[in-house]
């Protein structure tokens, strides 16, 4: 799938380099300009050189010179055709990150436990040294991998949803966040959470923390959301039927049984 969408992620790539190079350009320009007239100030330059100076930064002094709103203007294009061009690709190509991420998830689930210093360390470098010397290199480098996996499938994905494609599918049951629903299924505690705790580990050790936690993640959609909701609910249902039985029968003697029925 990622192949697939090489082309878009090369346009969208191009896009962000346009404008960083337009961004850089400006600060370039300003700090040319401040040189410029520190040395008039200190009369080293003539007005044909400071002329010079100014012709040279012009293009690039603000958002409404010339060339930042051209390299601007090229960005913004660059991207637009990036996502038309995946917009003609997301709807036929949004279940492959989804099974990839299942995937990931299951691998991931997979991996045995880690030592607990590696889920203490302070770096990622860190985390290697002590799973090394525990004899676990080869499954910190799979933690590792299958974390990067999983940022480069979301970044894919994402990149379907901007087409505009999904937006029906991303209005998720129960007041679930969009940016939890996506990720997570079983997204109230992870609501209640604000993902914090999460947060504060090493990167490559939050998938597996959150599959830990029983937030079940993933790459999901409405349609998903709805029977886990369902079912979530019968388990209410059954749980106050269950205690209201209780109460009625409180204080009572059992009825008797037949055994010979």
């Amino acid at each position: 799938m990622t192949g697939q969408l090489e082309a878009p992620k090369r346009l969208l790539d191009r896009a962000e380099a346009l404008a960083a190079q337009a961004r850089e350009a400006k600060l370039a320009a300003r700090k040319r300009l401040e040189e410029a007239n520190r040395a008039l100030l200190e009369g080293m330059p003539d007005a044909a050189a400071y002329g010079a100076a100014l012709t040279e930064c012009g293009p690039w002094l603000d958002e409404e010179s010339a060339g930042m709103i051209g390299m601007m203007q090229a960005s913004a294009q660059v991207r637009s055709n990036a996502l038309a061009t995946a917009f003609a690709m997301a709807t036929g190509l949004y279940s492959q990150p989804q099974e990839v991420r299942r995937e990931v998830v299951a691998e991931t689930a997979a991996v045995p436990e880690l030592p607990r210093e590696v889920w203490s360390a302070a770096s990622s470098g860190q985390a290697s040294t002590v799973a090394i010397r525990a004899g676990r290199e080869a499954d910190w480098a799979r933690i590792v991998r299958l974390g990067d996996r999983w940022d480069s499938i979301h970044a894919a994905a994402q990149l379907l949803r901007e087409t505009g494609q999904f937006q029906g599918q991303l209005a998720f049951p129960g007041g679930c966040p969009t940016a939890i629903g996506i990720q997570f299924l079983n997204w109230q505690p992870v609501a209640a959470d604000g993902l914090e705790t999460v947060r504060r580990l090493l990167v490559p050790l939050r998938l597996r923390a959150t599959i830990d936690r029983g937030w079940r993640p993933g790459l999901w959609l409405a349609a998903d959301h709805a029977p886990a909701a369902e079912a979530d609910a019968k388990r209410k249902r059954g749980l106050f039927a269950a205690l209201g039985a209780g109460k009625s029968t409180a204080g009572k003697s059992p009825a008797p049984v037949n055994e010979f029925a």
